[in-house]
């Protein structure tokens, strides 16, 4: 087919933004493995360094188009390069964007792409005077659409000025960002932008750049089919969020559903689908888009952040940018990478169930939540959908897990099981009845008990942090009966909450009515408690470490201690610490709690207790931990979550462990001390304790050695350490940050137990695959609701 003619003018000396320069893409697929956290930090700091340096003394790009370039192109180089540093961090008050954004402000620019861009680096800034500029830009862009909602590079009511859809997903790119600031947008203008998409939509599900005239039908690709895709979620939101009130409407949105069969299909990390090198970043751009707005990790069997990531980095230049050409002609594809990486890569809040039932009657409840939460909390969140039998490692990307239903919810034991280790290993999960429905609340409280069968669900006290966080969103008499929260607890930390009266439907309609407005403090309280007050991870970090691939040196065998005060309250700390310290070259050979009666200090010389309720020992067992103690044993006890029932009881029956013996603090300059480091408590707890507080808080129990003199026989800590191992950043945590818990705990180790070399080797562990195995069913299912 011959190219269109913007594709033709790529070749000449202007070069459209929407169309960045072309490169030469790799032959083979990159693999889904994502890329290092830290390596994709380190290439967005090169990149951006690469565009704060194209911004020049007078705050305009360094190449930026004449005013008088043909298609309005003048300023949009300069407009990108704000949008892309202001999305990846970049300070507005700090220059160069002081620079740059009052030469946006001053400069007069009549395209369509520049003054979109425009629209989009300005919704970034929180500044009062970039907002009137704003203002004017999104009433030129409405005036400068066609009646068909269609747009051009400049305003469709001049002379030859023919559609595409690039230009028309900028435009409404742009539109979206607008209507975020401030400025309700019309009806009509979506309806109209709605109706054209659908009009260009190809037989299979794609879109090409425009339909030639005279026509019926173009030829698809990639960049072309993201773009169309992501404004349909656009107009979507805009005009169908009412749909959906009465969870009768099945929610599948066929150009949806069939757009993603297309890109699930097509998708190419390496090239644009179908296009081959051409528009290559463009293509990311509109991919990740996508990602972002339909929540979906996957298109088709293809992880589309870590493929094209990996990808991405491969190909960055030596300067930090990307795209061939002079420095000026790389502005275009170092702007849209970093949009790719800086959407690819913002953390990701909440994950949305979708299993084999009515999980999705309110579609855009979780994109609205994201959404929500990150105008409130001036960060980029994301969201996604995960089927019940995803990866563990797809599942620990975000915090909440969030189950919505209008029916029956049945789960295999094996997706009980993931949801389990989800919520065991850091998780939050939140599950709704949508539409109020009495048998999704039935199924729920089912699941939660063979789930967690040593928790029982209990009503949430209206003192409860979900309900004290963000100040509140009712009086404390009426939050009970207005909720009727119920969650399963761990003595710690919620794992689980259930709304049985909907939330979907005020998070489907959005923030904006004195109705739905408490919806979404409850549950900015929700995030603030499930998060630590926001301590989130990009996208393709993991608190929970990869398999060691390195043979132990040595063995550390330790017994866990059973008592009647909840003594298992976090089943996998020792688990990860036992990941962490693999690393090392350390095994851990940990029991589960077992009675004091059969400890014994020749075989596991260290145990350890924990617990979050009171407790008190029978004399047998008193008699069995002294045995243990007598025999050289250590006994190393922590108050997990910082629980003042468990710490008042283990300070009180801990001494009776010695004739005569006291707890009294380790001296500031003990070797523990020395060999875990610095020592940090969490934030919230360290404001809520004096000022000049000290951190070496540990007490201990001393005892007769074998060599007559005392040894440090018992350990305490007060403050937590066993969530810390678990590593997740929860609010109410009374106790070390979990860095400093795998620290302090180690330091411990190594202190009570004598090493013990392995008796013979460690199997290799299996490292994950670097793939998404061929049995794992796509996110996006069969028959698909979409959006």
């Amino acid at each position: 087919m011959t190219p269109p003619r913007a594709a033709i003018d790529l070749r000449r000396a202007v070069v459209p933004l929407a169309v960045a320069c072309l490169c030469i893409a790799p032959a083979a697929e990159c693999a889904a493995e994502p890329p290092d956290p830290a390596r994709v930090r380190a290439a967005i700091d090169r990149a951006a360094g690469f565009l704060r340096g194209r911004i020049g003394p007078d705050g305009k790009c360094r190449g930026e188009y004449a005013p008088d370039a043909p298609r309005g192109l003048h300023g949009g180089r300069t407009a990108l390069a704000a949008y892309a540093l202001l999305s990846v961090g970049d300070d507005e008050a700090t220059e160069p964007m002081p620079r740059a954004l009052r030469w946006l402000t001053a400069a007069r620019l009549d395209g369509t792409y520049s003054v979109a861009l425009r629209v989009c680096a300005m919704s970034q800034t929180r500044a009062d005077r970039y907002r009137d500029v704003l203002l004017q830009d999104a009433r030129w862009l409405l005036e400068a659409a066609g009646p068909d909602g269609a747009y051009s590079y400049t305003p469709r009511n001049e002379p030859d000025a023919a559609y595409d859809n690039s230009c028309t997903q900028i435009a409404a790119m742009a539109m979206r960002h607008a209507a975020e600031r401030g400025p309700e947008i019309p009806k009509r203008y979506w309806r109209a932008m709605e109706q054209h998409w659908l009009d260009e939509q190809q037989a299979g599900g794609g879109w090409g750049y425009r339909i030639p005239p005279g026509a019926v039908r173009t030829r698809p690709y990639g960049s072309m089919t993201a773009a169309g895709l992501a404004t349909l979620y656009t107009c979507f939101d805009a005009l169908h969020a009412e749909d959906y009130v009465r969870c009768r409407r099945k929610p599948q949105y066929e150009p949806i559903a069939q757009a993603h069969g297309w890109l699930g299909e097509h998708f190419a990390a390496a090239e644009n689908p179908a296009k081959g090198v051409q528009w290559y970043y463009y293509w990311l751009f509109c991919a990740a888009r996508v990602g972002r707005a339909s929540g979906y990790k996957y298109f088709g069997e293809h992880d589309w952040y870590a493929s094209a990531a990996t990808a991405l980095l491969a190909r960055q230049n030596p300067d930090g940018s990307w795209g061939e050409g002079d420095a000026a002609q790389r502005t275009e594809p170092t702007g849209l990478a970093l949009l790719f990486l800086a959407r690819g890569r913002a953390p990701v809040v909440v994950t949305k169930l979708q299993y084999d039932g009515l999980w999705n009657p309110r579609p855009r409840d979780a994109a609205t939540l994201a959404r929500w939460l990150s105008r409130t909390y001036e960060r980029s969140l994301g969201w996604q959908v995960l089927p019940a039998d995803a990866p563990a490692e797809d599942w620990r990307e975000a915090p909440i897990c969030y189950i919505s239903g209008a029916g029956p919810c049945e789960l295999t034991d094996d997706e009980v099981a993931r949801l389990r280790r989800f919520a065991l290993g850091g998780g939050l999960i939140l599950s709704e009845a949508a539409c109020n429905s009495g048998s999704f609340t039935l199924d729920m409280r089912r699941l939660y008990q063979r789930m967690f069968p040593d928790w029982s669900l209990e009503r949430i006290d209206d003192d409860h942090p979900v309900f004290t966080l963000r100040g509140g969103h009712a009086e404390p008499e009426t939050r009970r009966s207005r909720w009727g929260l119920v969650a399963v607890s761990n003595g710690i930390r919620p794992l689980a909450i259930h709304a049985p009266r909907e939330l979907s439907m005020a998070l489907q309609l959005g923030p904006h009515s004195d109705d739905n407005r408490p919806v979404f403090d409850l549950l900015g309280n929700v995030y603030l408690l499930a998060t630590g007050r926001g301590a989130l991870l990009p996208r393709g970090a993991d608190r929970w470490p990869e398999p060691a691939r390195r043979m132990p040196t040595h063995a550390v065998r330790i017994a866990r201690v059973r008592h009647d005060g909840n003594c298992n309250p976090e089943p996998l700390a020792w688990r990860r610490l036992a990941l962490l310290l693999a690393a090392e070259g350390i095994a851990l050979d940990v029991t589960t709690p077992i009675p004091p009666a059969e400890l014994d200090a020749a075989k596991r010389p260290v145990a350890v207790m924990t617990g979050t309720e009171g407790f008190e020992w029978t004399d047998e067992q008193l008699a069995a931990l002294r045995r243990f103690i007598d025999a050289g044993g250590t006994l190393i006890v922590d108050a997990a979550g910082g629980t003042r029932a468990f710490a008042d009881a283990a300070q009180e029956q801990l001494p009776k462990l010695v004739p005569g013996g006291r707890l009294e603090p380790l001296a500031s300059d003990h070797a523990i001390y020395r060999a875990a480091g610095p020592l940090r408590l969490r934030k919230a707890y360290a404001q809520s304790l004096d000022a000049g507080a000290d951190r070496r808080r540990l007490e201990g129990v001393y005892a007769a050695g074998r060599d007559g003199r005392p040894r440090l026989a018992v350990v305490f800590s007060r403050d937590d350490l066993t969530a810390g191992l678990v590593g997740y950043p929860g609010f109410d945590v009374r106790g070390y940050t979990p860095d400093t818990c795998v620290r302090l705990m180690t330091a411990l180790l190594e202190f009570a137990a004598p090493r013990r070399p392995t008796t013979r080797p460690a199997t290799r562990p299996a490292t994950r695959p670097a793939t998404r195995p061929a049995t794992q069913p796509a996110t996006r299912p069969t028959t698909r609701a979409a959006p």
